[in-house]
């Protein structure tokens, strides 16, 4: 019985972070970890990476929710989470953020010095995101800052340090992100406004955001295919940054100013299958060249 009550709650957690949504950053950790090793990782290497990954993600969704806690009871889309039920209490969704904080620095501590030193900022760029939107409109190029952070940070977590390819990894997947945030942010633009949050939505309309969010994606399909050039990478890399901009051009049709009922398809779905295929794009090439 007492078992059944435990994994009851922490399915509960992890539905509340929304566990399924690793699938948006992890891809590219390990795609920039195979591309670093260029190819298979040592076991170890893998095993701390991924720890600190999960941990950081973690991390970030369950303190957003705590900091969102008063926002998300006024809006009808998250009224219904957890934390807002009470089916989790603040003091349990604080051991978990200290849980996955030690799981971010214990994966962290068996890398690199550099991974350990820097470890601190990755830990306030997560908390620096919920509350960008109360300060600017500019908040989901705070979102980008993390997903940018990914690639840099495999590198520097096994190398010591980055790299140009790093950097331009970390560019596209940051305007990637931060054009899906702007995706997503335009089903709460009335209630941003009536709560004086800021997003691209709520201070540009819906027409003048769902462009914006197009600009975002065009450079990361600029960065992704600068970084595959500099990376000397082969046929398969680019048919993987093709893929990307195909799977972007249905996710941006899916989604218009008179007509956001496909939105959750958009982000979650289109979004996810991005992410798998453009890693499984890039291990293909690897291994092929290598």
């Amino acid at each position: 019985m007492l078992q059944k009550v435990i994994m009851k709650k922490f399915l509960l957690f992890f539905r509340e972070v929304r566990i399924e949504l690793t699938v948006f950053a992890l891809p590219f950790a390990f795609l920039s970890l195979i591309l670093v090793e260029d190819g298979l990782p040592k076991l170890e290497t893998f095993i701390w990476i991924t720890m600190a990954m999960i941990g950081i993600r973690n991390f970030g969704m369950g303190i957003n929710r705590v900091i969102d806690y008063t926002i998300d009871t006024k809006n009808p889309r998250t009224s219904n989470r957890a934390l807002v039920t009470g089916s989790i209490r603040k003091w349990e969704m604080t051991i978990f953020l200290l849980l996955m904080a030690i799981i971010f620095i214990f994966g962290v501590y068996n890398l690199s010095f550099w991974a350990k030193l820097l470890s601190p900022v990755a830990l306030l760029l997560v908390i620096a995101y919920p509350y960008a939107k109360r300060v600017t409109w500019g908040s989901h190029l705070v979102l980008g800052i993390v997903y940018a952070s990914v690639p840099n940070g495999v590198y520097i977590a096994t190398t010591n340090q980055i790299s140009l390819e790093s950097i331009l990894l970390g560019l596209g997947a940051g305007f990637w992100s931060a054009g899906f945030d702007v995706i997503y942010s335009t089903a709460d633009i009335e209630i941003d406004r009536s709560q004086g949050l800021y997003s691209i939505p709520a201070k540009f309309g819906i027409a003048k955001a769902l462009l914006i969010a197009k600009f975002f994606h065009s450079l990361t399909i600029v960065f992704l295919t600068i970084a595959g050039i500099v990376l000397g990478s082969g046929i398969i890399y680019y048919i993987g940054v093709l893929t990307f901009l195909i799977l972007l051009f249905v996710e941006h049709r899916m989604v218009s100013p008179d007509n956001l009922s496909r939105i959750n398809t958009a982000f979650f779905n289109m979004n996810g299958l991005i992410s798998i295929l453009f890693f499984v794009s890039v291990c293909f090439d690897t291994f092929y060249n290598g």
